[in-house]
């Protein structure tokens, strides 16, 4: 696993910088929340470190109004707006279109153009919201988890860490800890995840779904994977990870007060400062 380096300054992460320097990003939107935040992140966090406008382009193979599922409460459209808006520094140096109906093939197999995408010693793609979602007050030892058995089509296999079963165990487990858990999925509204994560202890699921918005409230998350990529998309979680044949033991999170106070050592609180801070 390669060991992150994150720089406490602006001019730190100059000097070192080995992502793109373009000021237009291109993005491919998918079905997925974390993949059009990813691109956000990247982008505000390209904006910030070098103090220049950048222009992300979101490229969508479907129309406007599309639904993966009829009974999602909204668009990923409608997903990325409302998350937009509680962006940290929206509105300043960062503007953001969509293209529908796109006919970029070779965007649609690359997934960004103007960045490098796996950079392995730094996280450009770190971000934050705004400071009054920040303030939001916590409830010791509540928990937000997500499953991937309850997705309308069924996950990689990377992302399939436990069955339904499996998962059953660790909110039993969890509860009988004395935490209160609240789950949620692809169908619960977006004001509700933001919610709940916004005022929850910890984030648990596998490697997808939420984790961006847990990412950008700066929450320990613990994660469950059987892919490397994890460590590129939220480095500050806490992770479990086996191979893609591998079995994970149910009762991993039998002990959760020490997985917990791991997981908040993994928060990237040198960026987190630099961010808030401003150099």
């Amino acid at each position: 696993m390669t060991k992150r380096i994150y720089y406490g300054t602006k001019k730190e992460l100059v000097e070192v910088w080995n992502d793109s320097k373009q000021k237009d990003l291109w993005v491919k939107g998918t079905i997925g929340v974390g993949d059009f935040m990813s691109g956000l992140n990247v982008a505000y966090f390209r904006s910030f470190v070098l103090n220049i406008p950048i222009k992300v382009e979101f490229h969508w193979y479907h129309s406007e109004d599309y639904q993966f599922h009829m009974e999602d409460p909204e668009s990923i459209i409608e997903k990325f707006d409302y998350l937009h808006q509680f962006y940290y520094q929206k509105g300043t140096d960062v503007t953001s279109t969509h293209v529908f109906d796109s006919k970029d093939k070779d965007l649609k197999k690359k997934r960004y153009r103007h960045h490098r995408g796996v950079v392995k010693k730094n996280d450009y793609r770190c971000w934050s919201f705004n400071i009054d979602m920040l303030k939001v007050v916590t409830i010791p030892k509540k928990i937000v988890l997500w499953r991937q058995t309850f997705n309308a089509a069924a996950p990689r296999s990377f992302k399939r860490a436990f069955d339904n079963d499996g998962w059953n165990y660790i909110v039993k487990s969890l509860k009988n800890q004395g935490y209160q858990v609240v789950e949620i999925d692809y169908r619960t509204p977006i004001r509700e995840v933001m919610y709940h994560i916004s005022n929850c202890e910890a984030t648990v699921g596998y490697e997808g779904m939420w984790h961006f918005v847990a990412k950008n409230f700066w929450k320990p998350m613990i994660i469950f994977t059987k892919d490397n990529i994890t460590n590129l998309h939220t480095p500050n979680a806490y992770i479990f990870a086996k191979r893609i044949k591998g079995d994970f033991d149910v009762a991993l999170l039998d002990d959760f007060p020490k997985v917990l106070v791991a997981a908040k050592k993994k928060i990237n609180k040198i960026y987190k400062q630099l961010i808030i801070r401003g150099n």
